[in-house]
């Protein structure tokens, strides 16, 4: 997860950009200039001030030559310019961080020698370190030790060189590290910006905040900033002036506080405007999924019994009846009754009785259950919990197939060996990847339509099971239950089952990334409901009890349920078990 905390601001992918504004030396020796400009960056909208703290004498020798347009800036050597600007000393920096705190704006300054980053230390949140000084190993030793966030640009360096400084920052003690795309031309023409290395950053180092620090020169609309945010970047930072005609090196390609605030503007609109990644439908959209989509249309009047060829059909608005995606295997399928033309064919007009879906029911279980380990082969009566599960779900007659999804752990060998016993088929998988599991299952078992059943359901009833797969099957929902009480359905729990197409699976399997979209299969799918036709149906009034419990979860559960399974049988029906709950006030 990218995330970093710079200054009162905790960044992530999703956040506003945390703006510096690059001061630097355009003070040119005057502290008031120096506050005017602080002020004048925080009426901008930039969560920090920054400044550079330099000795010329320490920075560069007396035969330093130039790297700037010297058309801007006309001194050709690094140390006489550097000399004209390294006026401030530990006093001036220590009344500009006092005056960021009373403005409200974050103080920096980038350190360039060792006394420097000890001076610095306790005025500022988080370093930010020059690209010229990513190969400045004792520079970042110095800086690390500190223990404080470092922000590291990347001009005009390899992806080895940046990989070492992180190396160099981590050892030396800096647990959080955010790098800058940048490129060290004063300016940096437009060929030269190349923001596709910002995602390239991002994809080489996925736990780190990355962001830009730009040195083009800036139109009105602040493109390349705002083109920047847009790709990634998360910390921007540019050069600051109140003046961009006045004359040297770093005036004429800063921003200024107009500029600033474009900007600004501009990110917080993006960020609206970007939202989610995952693609999907909104809720907003619903209301367009049901009434632009399309459904199957009777093109002429059909008779009762008659099959449907491609002449009595078309496809029509709105899409809330038989989706246009079933069109093959609704041609030759009957009609239950007398029907006219422009009716929006529905799934009880058709006689489906002919159609040879295969039902499988897929029983995920394993032994390493942290509240009740082994909990599986723990006894009801004579058989293993396990048993009661597969036993009772081989019982419906809708059943296809029944097949255990169980994962690769030795421990669950005694699971397949009970599978076996009784016929039943078992595939294994990826531990911590239930999903991954349960897809492999269906896709073993060749399902066209999948029930879902938990193994701690020892009283799971093979009616109910079959009721569940009818009204799938009649309704053709994306997903149907009967035992997800948030909607009202009734049931007591522990007598569910799940049912979805295999079709509807395999697209969850595709987007669903997050573990606990992995760990629990369906989750996905609540989590967006949105997006998907769910059914449920009300329990009938011998199982309508949503007070009570059949899911054995723990040995407490097991102690409280299994004599009255013991008791009852393995034949039992649920009606049953909820008399005996109720007799005995289970």
């Amino acid at each position: 997860m990218r995330q970093i905390r710079l200054g009162s601001c905790d960044l992530s992918e999703n956040s506003l950009p945390y703006v510096i504004a690059e001061i630097g030396v355009n003070h040119e020796g005057s502290l008031e200039r120096a506050k005017k400009l602080i002020e004048l960056a925080q009426e901008g909208g930039a969560d920090a001030a920054k400044f550079q703290t330099y000795k010329a004498g320490k920075l560069a020798s007396k035969h330093s030559p130039s790297y700037w347009d010297l058309s801007k800036e006309p001194t050709t050597n690094q140390f006489d310019l550097f000399s004209k600007l390294d006026a401030f000393g530990p006093e001036e920096y220590r009344l500009l961080a006092k005056h960021c705190e009373q403005v409200g704006i974050d103080f920096l300054s980038t350190p360039f020698d060792d006394e420097a980053v000890d001076l610095l230390a306790p005025l500022m949140p988080f370093f930010k370190v020059a690209s010229a000084d990513l190969t400045t190993t004792p520079l970042l030793r110095r800086v690390a030790r500190f223990g404080k966030p470092i922000v590291l640009s990347t001009g005009a360096s390899r992806l080895g060189e940046v990989d070492e400084a992180i190396r160099t920052l981590t050892e030396a003690g800096c647990r959080e590290i955010a790098l800058l795309h940048c490129v060290l031309n004063y300016p940096t023409p437009d060929p030269h910006v190349h923001l596709n290395m910002i995602p390239s950053l991002m994809e080489r180092y996925p736990n780190l905040i990355v962001g830009y620090s730009d040195h083009s020169l800036p139109d009105s609309t602040m493109t390349t900033l705002t083109a920047a945010y847009s790709m990634g970047a998360r910390i921007i930072e540019k050069h600051f002036t109140n003046d961009k005609s006045l004359p040297g090196n770093d005036h004429y390609h800063a921003m200024d506080s107009c500029d600033c605030a474009v900007f600004v503007r501009n990110a917080r609109r993006i960020q609206v405007l970007l939202g989610s990644r995952e693609k999907a439908p909104l809720p907003s959209e619903e209301v367009s999924r049901k009434n632009a989509r399309r459904s199957i249309v009777l093109a002429k009047s059909v008779k009762k019994g008659q099959p449907l060829s491609e002449l009595d059909i078309t496809y029509k608005r709105p899409g809330l009846g038989v989706s246009p995606l079933h069109w093959d295997r609704i041609l030759g399928t009957r009609v239950t009754t007398d029907l006219t033309e422009d009716h929006v064919l529905q799934w009880k007009d058709l006689d489906l009785s002919p159609w040879k879906d295969k039902v499988v029911a897929v029983v995920q279980a394993r032994m390493g259950s942290t509240r009740f380990p082994g909990k599986m082969m723990a006894k009801i009566g004579d058989r293993p919990l396990i048993s009661w599960v597969l036993e009772r779900v081989q019982r419906s007659k809708l059943v296809n197939q029944v097949i255990l999804a169980s994962s690769s752990d030795p421990r669950n060998d005694a699971l397949e060996t009970v599978a076996t016993e009784l016929g039943i088929q078992t595939v294994r998988g990826d531990e911590n990847d239930v999903l991954s599991r349960f897809v492999l299952a269906a896709q073993v078992g060749g399902a066209d339509i999948v029930v879902r059943v938990c193994a701690d359901n020892p009283f799971i009833e093979p009616e109910e099971i079959d009721r569940v797969v009818t009204h799938f099957l009649h309704q053709r929902p994306d997903y149907a239950f009967n035992h997800v009480s948030r909607l009202g359905n009734g049931y007591a729990d522990g007598f569910g089952a799940e049912v979805l197409s295999a079709q509807i699976l395999g697209e969850i399997d595709r987007v669903a990334t997050c573990p606990a979209h992995r760990e629990h299969v369906t989750s996905y799918l609540w989590d967006h409901a949105h997006e998907f036709e769910i059914a449920t149906f009300p329990a009938p009034d011998a199982l309508a009890r949503e007070d009570l419990r059949f899911d054995i979860d723990t040995g407490s559960d097991l102690a409280r349920l299994g004599p009255m399974g013991e008791a009852l049988g393995i034949g039992a029906k649920a009606a049953e078990f909820i008399q005996v709950a109720e007799d005995h006030s289970l």
